[in-house]
């Protein structure tokens, strides 16, 4: 409901943003007149993005599948075109359209593996729904590819930028991105994909609701026949849609021997049939889904390159977040799955029943067990990496040593994102991670191992190889591999590799670990080489920062992609530059003496401390004052640290002890002139812990001891806060209410800038639950107080948040109609998908009524004209936003609006 703007009008070096899948937020620093600080709020849209979001951002395209690359084939593998399907109004059974099957795999086709849990013992899909809903919603994401393509330009690749995080410009979902590398681009010539354009552009008033509902209304796909009818173009990119789905492509019981025989066939070949394309989950019960052994085994196999289809209204639901939290599920799922086999095949630590047990994974006959386990062992890993602050590092760490003797620790969490250099060589590892028996190791290697040097001579230059995973059981088994190889290594990148070390960036540590703890080694060699799969070197803040230790320590440096099969073996330049900030550079009697139990989040491992001998704290000692302190010392101390001044701050800690202890307890309250906005609240905060944490280190514990008491009530509360909104966010509104309630109660008795900062936020969650439930009353009253709450600290950033709230519950109080929210919300999602004239259909048809709705209705109309080039239009309606805002009070509205119309004018 927020307007978007057409740029972010700043260029502040503190910029911050946060971002979802469609839109980008940036909060630019301001200061009003009176001196106070706020945060501005600027809301774009990730497909028409500001400059800021375009700058560095690169080409990168959906992947190609097997069939563009490569010509083969696969005996007993049958697909049905999308076309078929919808001629015949649902899925029969094999033996009933058999004839109709597509057996050959060739270029310019899409094929789609459907995952699905069957509805009933003999019939997956008795009543022809899941038909008609996977059949509506591939013809929406066809029509979104279309679309996007010829917006885009059909060769013309989507963008990404890697400092944000996010794809910007025109950029459509991943299954519909993958219609136009795999369909549309092989498929069609440039007149062909201009009729194709001309079809899909009438087709948008067929599909101006969702298509769920769509789908839903027309089982027997009878009202889709005849869209297709008059769109033959349409048509034939349906046929080249090629979808397996069990029950329509492997014959059914009662069998025959000729079928029986094929049905062997395409289980051993499942995996295969399933990595020709991609994946689509059919999502209807996820809980259910993912307690069915071979849908786990379907999950598995289709790592990254997995599609979710919704089935019921749900999981469809774009703001539930409970269905984004399945959606996580599914695709983190197989990572726990490999785990398990790696604890029944390399640890040997249960059979293959206790390994399904304790997947919660059940069979529907007891003969699917070792067909699915064997499945599973010979399926790839998971391609996908998971990374963030929360992962758990475990194994060893070589740290580089630089010429003088002393090691680089570094410490700014960077991401590798390219390999820009030229191949250096190719090394066929495709097979590293296998757990077949013959692949699997007579023992776990350990994480640190040291190997006698060869005869090569001392001009040879001497190596460390660095195995990266993403669990302690793929990085022992990768290490393994590369021990057994380490000639074929060696020829290859002309070094004696002297040591190998592995490393598991884990962010779900589940099973057997055989290190389970992270220790540190120096690392002699003068050439580095890191081996692991390409996502875990590219998506690992470890990688990155060794590699620009490394390169600070000025070591030659090599990285081995072993899940790839063509230049995998690379050999990196020597960067120009690195940042200072960057490096921390110790001596070796400072490194930690003996390994961390239970390793480190790698948050932490991005501070040098933590690699580092702990420092003896200094005995505790009565504060007394040198001489008197000055009037001014909280200030002078507060100053000083917000300067990172430490010389002054220590000073001014060793002179005037005893009056910080005495004073610290009332200056924990912020100051009444720093109250004006959140931005100063927290930095005035963040002054006072290291103040606490300084006295601390000088031996005066009494400052740090108040902060973190086990009765302070602050930590206490920011706790129960934090569980009501979590909760709150999983749709548990009753249950996040309860603990708003007594996080409110407890806030009663209390004072100060914690109690102004946190009672607004309470209070407007509050609002927000019981808007969510449905009690529009309720959800006034407290979206009130928070207001009010708001006003009364001067937090002007919440006092706006919650005017636009009380705004909305205005209009919807008014008999409860929701329509017109509905319908605005409809419009602004076509128009964060970048189509723009439906969206403005949408509006043109609401454009009247209550003025508060008439201002968002032209302000977007406004945003739409101008991306679709009519300018004068674009104005038009942007002058009339702001004229209409100003008269309703909207003041974020007037100040986008005013903004956009700025860039218009230019």
């Amino acid at each position: 409901m927020r307007p978007r703007a057409l740029d972010v009008p700043s260029k502040n070096e503190s910029l911050r943003f946060q971002g979802t899948e469609d839109v980008c937020e940036f909060f630019v620093a301001k200061e009003s007149s009176a001196g106070a600080r706020f945060a501005e709020r600027w809301l774009v849209s990730l497909r028409t993005p500001p400059k800021i979001l375009l700058d560095h951002a690169v080409a990168r395209d959906a992947p190609r599948t097997l069939n563009q690359q490569f010509r083969f084939s696969l005996p007993g593998a049958r697909w049905f075109p999308l076309s078929a399907l919808i001629s015949a109004g649902r899925i029969h059974r094999y033996q009933n359209w058999c004839d109709e099957l597509v057996a050959d795999i060739g270029p310019g086709r899409l094929y789609l593996f459907v995952s699905h849990r069957w509805r009933s013992p003999k019939d997956p899909d008795p009543d022809g729904s899941e038909a008609s809903l996977l059949a509506w919603q591939l013809i929406d994401h066809l029509r979104e590819a279309i679309l996007i393509a010829d917006r885009r330009g059909l060769h013309t690749p989507r963008m990404y930028n890697p400092n944000f995080n996010c794809y910007v410009g025109l950029a459509a979902r991943e299954l519909s991105e993958a219609l136009i590398v795999n369909l549309l681009r092989p498929g069609f010539d440039d007149a062909g994909f201009c009729a194709l354009v001309e079809e899909t552009n009438s087709l948008e008033e067929e599909l101006e609701g969702d298509a769920l509902a769509t789908a839903q209304s027309d089982r027997g796909l009878e009202r889709l026949r005849r869209v297709l009818i008059s769109r033959p173009h349409l048509a034939t990119a349906c046929e080249r849609i090629c979808v397996w789905y069990d029950f329509g492509c492997v014959p059914q019981l009662p069998r025959n021997r000729a079928e029986q025989a094929l049905v062997e066939e395409v289980l051993r070949r499942l995996t295969q049939i399933q990595m020709v394309g991609r994946t689509i989950v059919l999502l209807d019960e996820p809980e259910e889904y993912l307690a069915r052994a071979w849908c786990t085994l379907e999950a598995f196999s289709a790592g990254a390159e997995l599609d979710l289809i919704h089935t019921t209204r749900r999981s469809a639901i774009a703001d539930d977040e409970v269905a984004a939290y399945f959606g996580d599920l599914l695709k983190d799922r197989p990572h726990i799955v490999r785990r398990a086999l790696l604890d029944t095949l390399l640890f040997g630590k249960q059979t293959p029943e206790e390994c399904f047990n304790r997947l919660g994974v059940a069979v529907g006959q007891r003969t699917d067990l070792p067909l699915v386990f064997d499945a599973l062992v010979r399926a790839s890993p998971p391609s996908a990496f998971h990374s963030d602050s929360s992962a758990v590092v475990t194994g060893t760490l070589p740290l580089p040593r630089r010429a003088d003797g002393r090691v680089v620790l570094p410490n700014n969490g960077r991401l590798l994102e390219e390999i820009p250099d030229a191949e250096h060589a190719t090394l066929y590892w495709l097979r590293s991670c296998e757990l077949n028996a013959d692949a699997i190791p007579s023992e776990v290697p350990a994480s640190h191992m040291d190997l006698l040097p060869k005869s090569g001579g001392a001009n040879q230059p001497t190596a460390h190889v660095f195995v990266i995973a993403s669990c302690e059981g793929d990085a022992a088994l990768l290490a393994a591999w590369t021990r057994a190889h380490i000639d074929e290594l060696e020829r290859a990148s002309g070094t004696d590799v002297f040591a190998i070390t592995w490393l598991s960036e884990d962010v779900a540590p589940v099973g057997y670990m055989p290190c389970g703890a992270l220790q540190v080694v120096v690392m002699d060699a003068s050439t580095l080489i890191i081996v692991g799969p390409q996502t875990a070197i590219h998506g690992s803040a470890v990688v990155g920062n060794l590699l620009t230790a490394a390169a600070a320590a000025e070591k030659q440096r090599f990285v081995l992609f072993a899940d790839s099969c063509e230049g995998n073996l690379r050999r990196l330049s020597q960067p120009q530059k690195i940042a200072s900030e960057a490096l921390t550079i110790v001596a070796v009697s400072e490194l930690i003496p003996a390994p961390i139990p239970g390793g480190v989040f790698v948050a932490a491992l991005g501070e040098s401390d933590t690699l580092l001998r702990p420092r003896p704290a200094p005995a505790a000692v009565d504060p007394i004052d040198l001489e008197p302190p000055p009037v001014d010392l909280q200030v002078l101390l507060i100053q000083s640290l917000w300067s990172n001044d430490f010389q002054r701050t220590a000073v001014l800690c060793h002179s005037y002890p005893q009056s910080i202890c005495e004073g610290f307890r009332s200056w924990s309250r912020v100051p009444d002139e720093l109250r004006t906005s959140n931005d100063a609240t927290n930095a005035y905060m963040q002054a006072v812990f290291r103040l606490a944490n300084i006295m601390d280190s000088f031996g005066f514990p009494r400052p740090l001891e108040q902060l973190t008491a086990q009765d302070n009530p602050i930590a206490r509360l920011r706790k129960l806060y934090a569980k009501a909104a979590a909760l709150s966010e999983r749709s548990y509104y009753r249950e996040s209410s309860g603990l708003l309630t007594q996080c409110l109660e407890e806030l009663a008795p209390l004072k100060g800038s914690f109690v102004a900062n946190l009672l607004p936020k309470a209070l407007g969650l509050l609002g927000r639950n019981w808007f969510r439930a449905g009690d529009l009353d309720q959800a006034r009253t407290f979206t009130e107080q928070a207001l009010e709450a708001c006003v009364e600290s001067g937090d002007l950033e919440g006092v706006e948040i919650y005017r636009a709230n009380l705004q909305v519950l205005d209009r919807s109080q008014a008999g409860g109609d929701f329509a017109p929210i509905a319908e605005i919300l409809h419009a602004q999602s076509l128009s964060d998908q970048g189509r723009f004239e439906l969206s403005n259909r949408v509006l043109e048809a609401h454009d009247g009524g209550d003025e508060y709705w008439v201002a968002k209705v032209r302000g977007l109309m406004g945003l739409n004209y101008y991306w679709l080039g009519n300018f004068d239009a674009a104005r038009r309606f942007t002058r009339e936003a702001i004229q209409v805002s100003d008269a309703v009070g909207d003041i974020e509205g007037a100040r986008v609006y005013r903004a956009n119309l700025q860039l218009l004018g230019s």
